[in-house]
């Protein structure tokens, strides 16, 4: 390697020009730089070239490798059964699982082919299909794998820009359908079903049909398109029925076979009390029933036939005050257990002592577990505490009411704050045992509860508290304040309750400040175990739904 640039160190430290001796000298000095430049240039390409080889021969040492180990794996000693049993699992939460799975290797392949259940639900519109034609290969791919087995399908408008109904009649009409599920506001119900279900009535199970403008409007106003009535009545197996328009149900055109449902789901603009309660009426083997109307027509104030729903385990409510009052008012339910009322009630509708649905809970609340309020105050609760002995999950959702007090004093067992850190075997100790407490001592943080004769504890089997509330700050202290009475870390339960623990508590304010006022007690309950959440609402957490229901 060329030296030398020492004896320019005046010439590079400088601006001096350079003598024609002294040039010639660089001009020397750059081309051995050059020469040794190229060697190392070359010296790196022979070295990139073996690593080159090193890399891939160890890629094909690694692939070797992984040949021999799948010949030990255990993969292989699981049979074919079992493996698409997995695969069924795996597809439940996965709208492409099987195509994914048949394209991972040929044993996943040959399992996933052999597997006709996996190939049984044809999802449309979970992924995009640019043509028909595309379509029309991916209905007949999944009605080829799947056999002979009865198939389900599930329809969402979502990414397919066009119409789908010729294709799916064309491909799927001599199918026989378990399942169907059709959410579009682009197709016309009746005759899309009519031609699905032309040899299938004895095996269809479930039918769910949302989004139709037009398919189920009156006898006058439809189209002459939509002219088939879609009557489910030779459905023999049809147990499952969701029903969501956007236009008021007519029972003429909507045939259904009532008497055997045990799920029904109604949405529609506006409902007829006579109409649900006839329907009701005739579905004796309800389990889950729910209601969604924005509004209600013919709504008559006469009282109706009793109607005994023993089987009933689910009501939902999704509609206008009145009408969920007058339904309820001709329901027996002795075996409910779960009720969501989302109707915007008034404290002051509610709470009035003529109250249809207050006299409704009150005879048939009793066995509740769950329960989901909307629009309530503190005198709503306090009318129905006494009854829900076994409620395990309650959410309520306040009103923006400057003056409804936030029921914490109803809901709070009767403790004494500052009890001596000693085992209390005196339930029925009076409450003024409390003043002989010293404050002053910050080891004593222990609740203490009592029972008198003419007081039991409110909820005595609440594990679930949920608050969604639009109101006042000051609620949001007072939910602290009847978390930490309900509840109890392990390490310091030196007492036994006469209620059971709180295990989950939340509450949701739209207002940041409200928040950060109570977050030194949310974190401190956080710490000793508690799962408790002081959050702001994020999209769906107005919809109902419970934590603790059954599966």
């Amino acid at each position: 390697m060329s030296t030398g640039g020492d004896n320019f160190s005046h010439l590079i430290r400088s601006n001096a020009v350079p003598s024609l001796h002294e040039r010639n000298l660089v001009r020397g000095l750059i081309s051995d730089l050059d020469n040794d430049i190229s060697k190392v240039d070359l010296t790196i390409a022979e070295l990139r070239k073996r690593m080159n080889g090193f890399e891939n021969q160890r890629t094909e040492l690694t692939e070797r490798r992984a040949t021999y180990a799948s010949i030990v794996s255990p993969l292989r000693y699981i049979p074919l059964e079992i493996l698409g049993h997995i695969f069924i699992y795996a597809s439940a939460d996965d709208t492409s699982f099987e195509l994914c799975a048949s394209h991972v290797c040929r044993l996943w392949r040959e399992a996933s082919l052999a597997t006709s259940e996996l190939w049984s639900t044809i999802k449309v519109g979970f992924v995009s299909f640019p043509s028909e034609l595309s379509l029309e290969k991916y209905i007949e791919t999944y009605i080829h794998r799947a056999r002979s087995r009865p198939l389900s399908l599930i329809y969402k408008h979502h990414r397919v820009p066009y119409d789908p109904t010729g294709v799916i009649r064309k491909v799927a009409k001599d199918c026989q359908w378990k399942v169907i599920s059709l959410t579009s506001t682009k197709m016309s119900f009746p005759p899309i079903i009519k031609s699905l279900m032309a040899t299938s009535w004895d095996v269809l199970e479930s039918l769910t049909l949302d989004g139709c403008k037009d398919g189920f409007s009156t006898v006058e106003s439809r189209s002459r398109e939509s002219k088939a009535d879609l009557r489910l009545i030779s459905a023999s197996r049809l147990t499952k029925l969701r029903i969501a328009v956007y236009s008021p149900i007519d029972s003429r055109i909507l045939q259904a076979p009532w008497s055997q449902l045990t799920e029904l789901y109604l949405k529609m603009t506006s409902a007829s009390r006579r109409k649900i309660l006839d329907i009701l009426r005739q579905s004796s083997k309800l389990e889950i029933f729910t209601l969604n109307a924005d509004d209600f027509e013919n709504l008559d104030d006469a009282l109706a036939d009793r109607i005994h729903l023993k089987r009933l385990r689910k009501l939902h409510f999704h509609s206008h005050s009145l009408l969920v009052s007058r339904i309820t008012d001709a329901l027996e339910t002795p075996n409910l257990e779960d009720l969501v009322v989302d109707a915007r009630y008034k404290p002051r509708d509610f709470s009035n002592e003529n109250s249809r649905l207050k006299n409704y809970l009150k005879h048939w609340a009793p066995p509740l577990r769950r329960l989901w309020l909307s629009g309530v105050g503190s005198e709503d609760i306090k009318a129905l505490v006494p009854v829900l002995k076994e409620l395990e999950e309650l959410t309520l959702v306040t009103l923006e009411d400057e003056d409804m007090v936030f029921p914490q004093d109803i809901l709070s067992p009767l403790t004494i704050r500052h009890g001596p850190k000693k085992k209390v075997d005196d339930w029925s100790q009076e409450s003024n045992d409390s003043d002989d407490s010293d404050d002053s001592d910050d080891d004593i943080e222990y609740y203490y509860y009592y029972e008198t004769k003419d007081y039991s504890v409110p909820l005595p089997k609440l594990k679930v508290l949920k608050v969604i509330d639009q109101a006042l700050p000051k609620h949001q202290e007072a939910f602290i304040r009847l978390v930490q009475s309900r509840w109890w870390p392990d390490e310091e339960d030196v007492n036994p309750r006469p209620f059971v623990r709180l295990r989950s508590a939340s509450f949701q304010n739209r207002n940041e400040d409200h928040r950060a006022a109570v977050a030194d007690q949310v974190e401190a309950l956080s710490k000793e175990g508690l799962d408790i959440n002081v959050l702001m609402p994020r999209e769906g957490e107005f919809v109902p739904c419970f934590q603790t229901s059954d599966a």
